[in-house]
Protein backbone atom coordinates (compact mmCIF):
# COMPACT_ATOMS: atom_id res chain seq x y z
CA UNK A 1 0.00 0.00 0.00
CA UNK A 2 2.91 2.36 0.78
CA UNK A 3 4.62 1.88 -2.16
CA UNK A 4 1.85 1.75 -4.02
CA UNK A 5 1.38 5.76 -2.94
CA UNK A 6 4.96 6.21 -2.73
CA UNK A 7 4.31 5.77 -6.87
CA UNK A 8 1.92 8.06 -7.74
CA UNK A 9 3.14 10.67 -6.00
CA UNK A 10 6.57 9.98 -7.52
CA UNK A 11 5.02 10.34 -10.92
CA UNK A 12 2.23 12.86 -9.89
CA UNK A 13 5.18 15.08 -9.20
CA UNK A 14 7.03 14.19 -12.62
CA UNK A 15 6.43 16.90 -15.19
CA UNK A 16 8.07 18.28 -18.26
CA UNK A 17 7.83 20.08 -21.45
CA UNK A 18 10.11 20.37 -24.35
CA UNK A 19 10.65 20.53 -27.63
CA UNK A 20 12.74 18.60 -30.49
CA UNK A 21 14.23 20.01 -33.35
CA UNK A 22 11.67 18.05 -35.88
CA UNK A 23 8.72 19.29 -34.10
CA UNK A 24 6.14 20.91 -36.23
CA UNK A 25 4.41 22.53 -32.95
CA UNK A 26 6.87 24.66 -31.50
CA UNK A 27 6.47 24.69 -27.31
CA UNK A 28 7.23 28.19 -26.48
CA UNK A 29 6.85 27.69 -22.84
CA UNK A 30 10.22 25.19 -22.61
CA UNK A 31 11.72 28.42 -21.33
CA UNK A 32 9.53 28.51 -18.26
CA UNK A 33 9.74 25.03 -17.18
CA UNK A 34 13.37 25.17 -15.69
CA UNK A 35 13.97 25.91 -12.25
CA UNK A 36 12.16 25.62 -8.42
CA UNK A 37 8.36 24.73 -8.26
CA UNK A 38 6.37 24.52 -5.11
CA UNK A 39 3.01 23.09 -4.99
CA UNK A 40 -0.13 22.19 -2.39
CA UNK A 41 -2.68 19.10 -3.31
CA UNK A 42 -5.02 16.36 -2.40
CA UNK A 43 -4.35 12.57 -2.13
CA UNK A 44 -8.37 11.30 -2.11
CA UNK A 45 -8.11 7.89 -0.66
CA UNK A 46 -10.64 5.27 -1.84
CA UNK A 47 -12.24 4.24 1.58
CA UNK A 48 -11.64 6.83 3.80
CA UNK A 49 -10.56 10.98 4.68
CA UNK A 50 -8.84 13.18 1.63
CA UNK A 51 -4.84 14.12 2.78
CA UNK A 52 -3.01 17.21 1.86
CA UNK A 53 0.32 17.14 0.46
CA UNK A 54 2.87 19.26 -0.27
CA UNK A 55 5.76 19.12 -3.07
CA UNK A 56 9.03 20.76 -3.90
CA UNK A 57 10.15 20.06 -7.26
CA UNK A 58 13.01 21.55 -9.71
CA UNK A 59 13.67 21.19 -13.32
CA UNK A 60 16.58 21.04 -16.11
CA UNK A 61 16.28 21.22 -19.71
CA UNK A 62 19.65 19.83 -20.96
CA UNK A 63 20.84 18.83 -24.27
CA UNK A 64 18.89 20.79 -27.07
CA UNK A 65 15.52 20.30 -25.09
CA UNK A 66 15.37 17.01 -25.49
CA UNK A 67 16.12 15.62 -22.02
CA UNK A 68 14.79 16.42 -18.75
CA UNK A 69 15.87 16.27 -15.34
CA UNK A 70 13.44 16.42 -12.87
CA UNK A 71 13.79 16.29 -8.88
CA UNK A 72 10.99 15.92 -6.57
CA UNK A 73 9.99 15.81 -2.98
CA UNK A 74 6.83 15.11 -1.18
CA UNK A 75 5.55 15.31 1.70
CA UNK A 76 2.03 14.42 3.33
CA UNK A 77 0.94 13.70 6.65
CA UNK A 78 1.25 9.76 6.11
CA UNK A 79 3.90 9.97 3.54
CA UNK A 80 7.00 11.19 2.33
CA UNK A 81 8.36 10.64 -0.88
CA UNK A 82 11.92 11.61 -2.80
CA UNK A 83 12.68 11.22 -6.58
CA UNK A 84 14.23 11.66 -9.78
CA UNK A 85 12.68 11.48 -13.17
CA UNK A 86 14.57 11.37 -16.52
CA UNK A 87 12.85 12.05 -19.77
CA UNK A 88 13.67 11.99 -23.47
CA UNK A 89 11.78 13.95 -25.84
CA UNK A 90 11.60 12.95 -29.05
CA UNK A 91 9.43 15.03 -31.46
CA UNK A 92 5.84 15.06 -29.47
CA UNK A 93 6.82 11.65 -27.74
CA UNK A 94 8.00 11.27 -24.02
CA UNK A 95 9.58 8.41 -22.42
CA UNK A 96 11.62 7.77 -19.32
CA UNK A 97 12.07 6.34 -16.29
CA UNK A 98 10.89 7.22 -12.45
CA UNK A 99 13.58 6.11 -9.61
CA UNK A 100 12.50 6.40 -5.98
CA UNK A 101 15.14 7.05 -3.89
CA UNK A 102 14.76 6.17 -0.51
CA UNK A 103 12.64 2.18 -1.63
CA UNK A 104 15.18 1.98 -4.45
CA UNK A 105 12.26 1.39 -6.98
CA UNK A 106 12.12 2.43 -10.46
CA UNK A 107 9.14 2.90 -12.88
CA UNK A 108 9.32 3.02 -17.26
CA UNK A 109 7.01 5.72 -18.43
CA UNK A 110 5.66 7.09 -22.17
CA UNK A 111 3.52 9.81 -23.29
CA UNK A 112 2.90 12.25 -25.45
CA UNK A 113 3.33 16.03 -24.95
CA UNK A 114 1.22 18.90 -27.09
CA UNK A 115 1.82 22.46 -26.21
CA UNK A 116 1.33 23.12 -22.36
CA UNK A 117 -0.37 19.76 -22.14
CA UNK A 118 1.43 15.91 -21.06
CA UNK A 119 -0.03 12.49 -20.60
CA UNK A 120 2.48 10.10 -19.21
CA UNK A 121 1.34 6.51 -18.39
CA UNK A 122 3.16 3.76 -16.14
CA UNK A 123 4.23 1.31 -18.80
CA UNK A 124 4.11 -1.40 -16.47
CA UNK A 125 1.10 -3.43 -15.44
CA UNK A 126 0.06 -0.56 -13.79
CA UNK A 127 -0.78 1.87 -16.19
CA UNK A 128 -1.51 4.42 -14.15
CA UNK A 129 -2.21 7.47 -16.20
CA UNK A 130 -1.08 11.46 -15.47
CA UNK A 131 -2.22 14.63 -17.01
CA UNK A 132 -0.16 18.02 -16.92
CA UNK A 133 -0.81 21.46 -17.44
CA UNK A 134 1.28 24.39 -17.11
CA UNK A 135 1.67 28.23 -18.50
CA UNK A 136 4.70 30.56 -17.35
CA UNK A 137 3.74 30.15 -13.57
CA UNK A 138 1.90 27.61 -12.48
CA UNK A 139 1.35 23.98 -13.17
CA UNK A 140 -1.51 21.53 -12.41
CA UNK A 141 -1.10 17.65 -12.51
CA UNK A 142 -3.95 15.31 -11.78
CA UNK A 143 -3.37 11.40 -10.95
CA UNK A 144 -5.91 8.84 -12.37
CA UNK A 145 -4.45 5.24 -10.84
CA UNK A 146 -5.52 1.90 -12.43
CA UNK A 147 -8.21 -0.38 -11.37
CA UNK A 148 -5.29 -2.47 -9.69
CA UNK A 149 -4.44 0.19 -7.69
CA UNK A 150 -6.99 0.33 -5.42
CA UNK A 151 -6.41 2.48 -2.79
CA UNK A 152 -6.42 5.90 -4.15
CA UNK A 153 -9.15 7.50 -6.07
CA UNK A 154 -6.98 10.41 -7.62
CA UNK A 155 -4.16 12.90 -6.73
CA UNK A 156 -3.64 16.59 -8.14
CA UNK A 157 -1.34 19.25 -7.26
CA UNK A 158 -1.10 23.14 -8.24
CA UNK A 159 2.26 24.30 -7.92
CA UNK A 160 3.54 27.58 -8.89
CA UNK A 161 6.89 29.10 -9.37
CA UNK A 162 6.40 32.88 -9.94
Amino acid sequence: MRIIIIAMLMLLTTTTFAKSKDSIEPFAFLKNVPGRWTGFGKVEIKSGPSESISCIMTFFVLKQDTHVRHNFRCKSQSYGIDGKVDLIVDGNKVSGKLRELKYEVEWPLAGTISGSKMRLIRTDEKRDEFYFESDKCNLHISFTPSEKTASVKQITVDSRKC
